[in-house]
């Protein structure tokens, strides 16, 4: 059904998407809960269609939602819960929230930075956003410098793909995102830029580009 929720989103009939998405959902949190990825994946879905719908207060409302299960199920410092937070405040801004948005932001950027090589597309979308958010509040500024910043992050993001095409790690590594697991042992993980990286003890996940959290399973 989701597959058809976004082939209606995609030729242009918006509100047939949201009306069939809205339903998915009820019946997601019914059958399988708020926290499951199914569930969470089709509110960023619903978040995305109505924004296009402009209505930014379901979408910031909706976002959050998304948030607290992130927190709740991977932690405040795992990149789906950035992302998220990211969502929040993006949608926030765009409902008129800039303060409020400015504050999730920044938060969001600092805890980022704390963490060893943590994705540049990612840190693209948060710069990105907070500098929407301060040229709303007149701080021009200042959003002029971290708008550069979010193009040096995009820069970063395009010349890694570019070269590389892929996260090379190593089998017994230090899992980059809960810190709390090793990399399967024995083996070479290759993994597709912006995807998985499983490892042994949290089976953590990495944020994907595409909204969807991907769980390859074992290694």
């Amino acid at each position: 059904m989701n597959d058809l929720c976004i082939a209606y989103d995609e030729v242009g009939e918006i509100e047939v998407a949201q009306e069939m998405t809205q339903e998915l959902l009820e019946r997601q949190r019914r059958m399988a809960g708020s926290t499951h990825p199914s569930t969470l994946a089709t509110i960023t879905s619903m978040t995305a269609t109505l924004m296009k719908l402009e209505r930014f207060d379901e979408a910031a409302s909706l976002a959050s939602e998304a948030l607290e299960s992130y927190r709740e199920v991977k932690g405040a410092r795992h990149p789906c819960t950035i992302h998220g937070m990211g969502n929040v405040g993006i949608y926030t801004a765009l409902a008129g929230g800039l303060v409020a948005a400015e504050k999730i932001l920044r938060e969001a950027i600092e805890t980022a930075r704390t963490i060893p090589g943590f994705e540049a597309q990612l840190m693209f979308f948060l710069r990105a956003s907070l500098g929407f958010a301060l040229s709303g509040l007149a701080q021009h500024d200042e959003a002029v410098k971290i708008l550069r910043e979010a193009h040096a992050s995009q820069l970063q993001a395009d010349a890694i793909e570019i070269e590389h095409g892929h996260t090379l790690r190593t089998a017994g590594e230090p899992c980059p995102w809960c810190h709390k697991g090793r990399l399967n042992k024995g083996f070479d993980v290759e993994v597709d830029t912006g995807y998985a990286d499983p490892c042994v003890g949290c089976r953590c996940v990495r944020y994907a580009p595409d909204s969807q959290a991907v769980d390859r399973g074992g290694l």
